[in-house]
């Protein structure tokens, strides 16, 4: 099972500037500069010689280095972050004054660092957003249950920390029967690999496989593990008689700088739609249930957004 809650902020622009489509490449390379200027006391440049690496929040929730004991992604360095930041607002192009949303989606025990987060961003807005660097303010951060800050005091108000709930088991019904058609739209590139290699036709089989991989990843991490292999076999064995009855996805190509390693980095993956018949009604539920944490890669910069429609 996976706790996280979702969040929406709202920023005002206090310069014109012009912004990418997807918000999330800028707003989430601004945010990792900015939080670790915050958080960081030693000022180190490598964060793994850092006696605090372990304690270090911004370690934690931005770097997200594999615990030496773990006995997932033994292969890998880093595991994923537990947020999401992402905007479905596609204008590029904002006077003065102009607003904007824009969503962070955290997990686990992170929920309790939003005021990292926000005071993040109070501070980014005074350096600047993008390659103008625009400055904004932020004058709201919301949940279901309401407004959360206070934009005179800058501070974040006690929120009910109650998150969302999400296992995938729980989902899945054996009571559930019969197929329906599916329609998924990709509202930001969704970035797959499959068997080693880049997707570019996303066939049902490999979403759910993606899905399915990342959920229990995050399960693992950051909440409390609640199925087993053969579910992620039996889900598997379904979706491969899924079809797909019309594509109308197209790959974009993103460029960003990242400070990090000084250099421009390609990012490309599928947006638009896509139409699948003979979907099994429990894995509509399912990928219906999981749209929240995103599929694919690069998920914190807004990537592998998704909406579905039964047809």
């Amino acid at each position: 099972m996976l706790k996280f809650k979702k969040f929406e902020i709202t920023l005002r622009l206090l310069d014109s500037t012009s912004l990418p489509k997807y918000k999330g490449i800028t707003l989430r390379g601004g945010f990792g500069n900015i939080f670790k200027s915050i958080a960081c006391i030693q000022k180190v440049i490598d964060c793994k010689d850092c006696i605090l690496s372990e304690s270090c929040i911004y370690r934690k929730i931005f770097d997200s280095p594999r615990p030496q004991d773990s006995m997932k992604m033994t292969k890998y360095p880093y595991i994923p972050h537990p947020f999401i930041i992402f905007s479905q607002n596609y204008e590029t192009f904002f006077d003065k004054g102009d607003l904007f949303d824009f969503g962070l989606v955290l997990m686990g025990d992170n929920i309790e660092n939003l005021p990292f987060f926000v005071y993040t961003f109070i501070k980014l807005g005074e350096i600047g957003l993008g390659k103008d660097r625009a400055r904004f303010e932020v004058v709201s951060v919301r949940d279901v249950n309401g407004e959360l800050f206070d934009q005179g005091q800058k501070t974040i108000n006690s929120f009910v920390k109650d998150p969302s709930l999400l296992s995938l088991d729980r989902m899945y019904s054996s009571e559930n029967n019969g197929f329906k058609r599916l329609k998924i739209d990709f509202l930001s590139p969704l970035s797959l690999r499959f068997e080693g290699k880049t997707v570019f036709l996303p066939q049902f089989h490999i979403l759910i496989r993606n899905l399915l991989r990342r959920f229990s990843l995050l399960e693992f991490f950051y909440g409390d593990p609640s199925f087993e292999s053969s579910f992620i076999k039996k889900c598997i064995n379904e979706s491969l008689d899924v079809k797909i009855l019309e594509n109308n996805t197209y790959l974009e190509n993103l460029k960003r700088f990242s400070g990090r390693q000084k250099r421009l980095i390609n990012h490309m993956g599928l947006v638009g739609d896509i139409t699948f018949s003979n979907v099994p009604n429990n894995l509509v539920a399912l990928i219906e249930s999981a749209k929240d944490i995103s599929i694919g890669r690069n998920t914190s910069f807004g990537f592998g957004r998704y909406l579905t429609t039964i047809l």
